[in-house]
């Protein structure tokens, strides 16, 4: 039993022996090693060329995608396309089998004669390969965005010259008036660039207590004027006589049905009065005669002078501005013309925003065509301007835009009282002379003592004025006038009658982008800003 149990410990041990040389010889051997490698190497080479597939078809199905994309807001922009933009764009991705692969809400902008698109699309793709290492899905990404318009547009430069623009404005060493100036010219300049010629036209409005029109276009208006005629002025007073020193071409002799003759004063204002109920619309009403605004001047702004001064005779700042810098210079590409006349811009009298703004969409209504197409300063390319509005959002239309500017808010005003304005002798005194001056008991001569509450009126109460600004921009916006509005160092009230009239984002009743507060610091990086957001919008086309 013994020798058995020997002879099976012997065995035992010879194996495990043979084993340990077995695997001591297949350890040394180096036969077949290139094959290991080759194994690898094939692996490696199987995923990357795997990987290499996955990437293709990642970005064959991308490629396609944006080309959807691309050519699904381009259907969805065209301004003649019947069918609302969400549903064009869904149609689009739905067809060409990448049907809810638009990510969260496309943005559709549409006012006036201008559609955006934009979209943003992602396609998952599952991989075959990439998995192999952790990347089961790869994501396809595709934006695009496409605008149309007509590339035309109006714009309606508002600027406020009222007494308070002599302010100046804290750390820029210059008053309001210089700053706007500045700011005005550049944003004109930036508009009327060589490649945007017969594009863009520009009115210039300038307004205090009221809005001057040139001789030509007050001509082509029907109003009824303050002439009257009477003896008081002598028939042999010097200044009829045209070979005299004194002689004054505002007065002249008119002869009467009767064959009397009589003396009458050519009022030089070229202001007219607005009925209340024309801030309520946006078009001229031209079947109207409106009243000429009188030649009267309550305070006075002069340079050097306080506010009150009533040692100098002379009305150099009447109610209706009498330079001809300060006229309403309508639908222009002329940038020497504009940048002259605001180069020249000085403070003046009240502040009639309403007014200012009346003007300013008055000159881009289709209403005003005929007049403005007559003028001999209207340019040849823009005779049939102002264009008409759009009368649906598909319809594609000359784009209009407001820019409106004050530093203050809206102030009654004072005009003087027609029975102080109702003879020759008082029309032509009030030309030649300021009140204050007037009043002034040497200054008075024959003339009785002046009670100043007889003698001058309020024009509107102010709120009367916010009323009317309000009618007038509601009136713009529902045309699809796009107003941007600035406050320059405005009171609280001021500011809030501005953002109340700017042009809100579509949608909502936010005015971010079309209102702007300043202190006049900044007010050229605003005037930048508008410039740059209209031709953004509507010249990249």
């Amino acid at each position: 039993m013994s020798d058995l149990k020997s002879f099976a410990h012997r065995v035992k041990s010879k194996n495990a022996e043979l084993r340990a040389e077995i695997l001591r010889k297949f350890g040394r051997d180096e036969d077949a090693g290139v094959l290991v490698l080759t194994l690898m190497l094939f692996i490696i080479m199987l995923v990357l060329g795997g990987m290499a597939v996955d990437f293709m078809r990642f970005e064959s199905r991308r490629a396609a995608l944006q080309s959807v994309a691309d050519r699904a807001v381009l259907a969805a922009a065209n301004l003649n396309q019947d069918a609302a933009p969400e549903i064009v764009l869904d149609e689009y991705f739905e067809k060409a089998g990448f049907d809810g692969s638009i990510v969260g809400t496309p943005e559709i902008d549409t006012r006036g004669g201008t559609r955006s698109v934009g979209v943003n699309a992602q396609l998952d793709l599952n991989t075959f390969y990439l998995r192999f290492i952790g990347i089961d899905q790869l994501a396809a990404p595709a934006s695009s965005t496409a605008i149309e318009g007509s590339g035309d547009v109006e714009i309606s430069l508002v600027l406020d010259i009222s007494g308070s623009m002599r302010h100046g404005v804290s750390g820029t060493g210059k008053t309001r008036i210089e700053l706007i100036r500045e700011a005005a010219s550049g944003f004109v300049t930036d508009l009327l660039k060589p490649e945007y010629k017969d594009q863009i036209s520009i009115s210039l409005v300038t307004y205090s207590s009221q809005v001057a029109l040139s001789d030509e276009l007050y001509a082509a208006i029907n109003t009824n004027s303050t002439n009257v005629s009477d003896l008081t002025i002598p028939l042999d007073d010097n200044r009829l006589d045209p070979d005299h020193p004194d002689y004054n071409p505002l007065l002249q002799k008119v002869t009467l049905p009767d064959g009397t003759e009589e003396v009458t004063f050519l009022n030089p204002a070229r202001c007219i009065v607005f009925p209340e109920s024309e801030y309520a619309k946006a078009a001229f009403d031209t079947s109207l005669t409106y009243d000429q605004v009188a030649t009267f001047q309550r305070r006075v702004f002069r340079a050097g002078h306080s506010n009150q001064n009533d040692d100098v005779a002379v009305s150099d700042q009447p109610d209706c501005p009498n330079s001809s810098f300060e006229q309403i210079i309508p639908v222009s590409q002329n940038l020497g013309e504009l940048t002259t006349a605001i180069g020249k811009l000085e403070p003046r009298q009240f502040t009639s925003i309403y007014l200012g703004m009346k003007w300013g969409v008055t000159l881009l209504d289709p209403s005003m065509r005929d007049i403005i197409g007559n003028l001999s300063t209207t340019d040849a390319k823009f005779q049939s301007r102002p264009s008409d509005y759009v009368t649906t959002t598909n319809d594609v239309s000359t784009q209009k835009y407001l820019i409106l500017m004050t530093d203050g808010r809206n102030q009654s005003g004072t005009r003087v009282r027609a029975n102080h304005y109702d003879t020759v002798a008082e029309q032509l005194r009030w030309w030649e002379q300021n009140f204050p001056y007037a009043n002034k008991s040497e200054n008075r001569g024959t003339w009785p003592s002046l009670n100043e509450n007889d003698v001058v009126q309020p024009h509107w109460p102010e709120a009367d004025g916010d009323d009317r600004l309000q009618e007038i921009c509601k009136a713009a916006r529902e045309q699809g006038i796009t107003i941007f509005a600035i406050a320059m160092g405005a009171p609280t009230h001021g500011e809030g009658e501005m953002k109340e009239c700017a042009t809100a984002t579509p949608d909502t009743t936010e005015t971010d982008g079309y209102y702007f507060e300043n202190d006049g610091g900044e007010i050229d990086l605003i005037f930048q800003n508008i410039a740059e957001q209209i031709t953004a919008l509507r010249l990249s086309l």
